[in-house]
């Protein structure tokens, strides 16, 4: 039994339709990836730098969210308390690290709020599919903290003894083997 030309023609037009729809969902791909790849870059690339209020002190932070340049005004040491210049710095390095945080989440954010729930729409593609990330807002500045002697002393933890390895038991040496017809290496194995 053969197909008749109605439903092969019928079959062509459908698959017809099919490769046009997966055609237009590999260019859909194609496109978000190219949008993915300039994100991750952009975001590879942030960087602030934040100055304190009296412009004493600058902190520039990376996109790794490590400090990577810190300046301090010479004059500082003379008008701030070490305790307090500490907190300063404290302050500014980790409001810039939110601010890092803040624009790479908001680069990759972008790209995932219009990205439907796979498993809703396939779900057999949802276990082989990796989670989205999600990126939330940072939250807001705590306030200031607590100044030193305000907060609750906590005494320093005791050192660790590390314990003692007993000494190596040394084993004398067996004398070589003369007889080398016992080697395990014999060419009748090969």
């Amino acid at each position: 039994m053969g197909i008749s030309g109605e439903e092969r023609s019928g079959l062509d037009a459908r698959a017809d339709e099919l490769r046009a729809k997966v055609s237009g969902l590999a260019g859909e791909f194609d496109r978000r990836a190219e949008q993915l790849r300039a994100a991750q870059q952009a975001a590879a690339g942030v960087r602030v730098a934040l100055t304190s209020n009296d412009g004493l002190m600058r902190a520039a932070v990376g996109a790794d969210g490590m400090l990577a340049e810190l300046w301090i005004a010479p004059t500082a040491y003379g008008r701030i308390r070490p305790e307090q210049l500490a907190r300063e710095i404290a302050e500014l390095v980790r409001r810039a690290t939110t601010e890092v945080r803040r624009k790479r989440a908001e680069l990759l954010r972008s790209l995932t709020e219009s990205v439907p729930d796979v498993s809703s729409v396939v779900p057999s593609l949802a276990e082989r599919l990796p989670k989205i990330p999600y990126y939330p807002a940072p939250a807001p500045a705590p306030t200031r903290a607590a100044p030193p002697s305000a907060r609750p002393q906590v005494p320093p933890a005791p050192h660790p003894v590390a314990p003692q390895r007993p000494a190596p038991v040394r084993r004398p040496a067996e004398p070589p083997d003369e007889d080398m017809t016992a080697s395990w290496l014999v060419d009748d194995d090969f």
